[in-house]
């Protein structure tokens, strides 16, 4: 499974915005989960110290589809719609869980197959 974290600084008078784009229910997370179908969810976290600060954690089903999404046009609109409300984004960059052991072939990662076993069988066709 990929983690693809995000630090953003959001503009004061964005903020509404931002949070309509990329909070609960948002167009963002919305349209990401249905043009990306190796999205499981994203997280969003507001700073409880700096109250324009906020972090979002993605998480995917394999480094595949990451990659996929990481080069779709599509994606790319909706990713370019938040940085354009920021006043600093920064990509902490994909992590892997569990962390990924290198062999002479591609790597396995058995809890990814468990992991979208676990969703589709509770009703979430999409992973």
């Amino acid at each position: 499974m990929i983690h693809a974290v995000r630090f953003y600084v959001v503009s004061p008078e964005k903020d509404p915005a931002f949070q309509a784009m990329l909070g609960e229910g948002g167009l963002y997370r919305e349209l990401t989960r249905h043009l990306q179908p190796g999205l499981i969810a994203i997280n969003l976290l507001r700073s409880q110290i700096l109250e324009s600060a906020y972090l979002s954690t993605e998480f995917w089903v394999t480094e595949d589809a990451y990659l996929a999404a990481q080069d779709a046009t599509e994606q790319s609109v909706l990713t370019r719609l938040l940085k354009n409300m920021t006043i600093s984004c920064l990509d902490l960059a994909p992590f892997a869980f569990p962390p990924r052991v290198d062999t002479e072939e591609n790597w396995t990662d058995i809890s990814t197959i468990a992991v979208a076993h676990c969703i589709k069988s509770r009703g979430r066709e999409d992973a």
